[in-house]
């Protein structure tokens, strides 16, 4: 009976585990001043996300999932943004930007480039 109970709660910690919150809907993206030109918003879609600037160009990309942040990567090109996987679900988010190609210091993961913030558009439900 141990053994059944034990297995019970190991597979049920498994599974909870597995259903982790993943990242939806529309942020207005804000950078700091001397990258303002990226301003716009960005729809998260669960591993993907889609970044429409103010000058109409789109950027597509993927989500990486970390243990304690998440990682968006842009699609060809060497810039990353992260932030704390605990201010996922808050309504105003926090990232760093950093360069991955920068060779010419050993550890580039640490250079922050820019920062800004994410502040989630709430959808307005009509009342008929």
């Amino acid at each position: 009976m141990k053994y059944l109970i034990i297995t019970g709660l190991f597979i049920f910690s498994f599974l909870n585990d597995a259903q982790e919150e993943k990242m939806n809907g529309s942020y207005k993206m804000e950078f700091g001043q001397k990258f303002q030109s990226e301003n716009g918003i960005i729809i998260f879609n669960d591993s993907i996300y889609e970044r429409k600037l103010l000058n109409g160009k789109k950027i597509n990309g993927k989500i990486e999932y970390k243990k304690f942040h998440l990682l968006l990567k842009d699609n060809n090109s060497d810039l990353q943004m992260s932030f704390s996987r605990k201010e996922m679900l808050k309504d105003t988010i926090y990232f760093a930007t950093k360069v991955l190609s920068n060779h010419k210091v050993e550890n580039s993961n640490n250079i922050i480039i820019n920062n800004g913030s994410l502040i989630k558009i709430k959808k307005l439900h009509n009342k008929k």
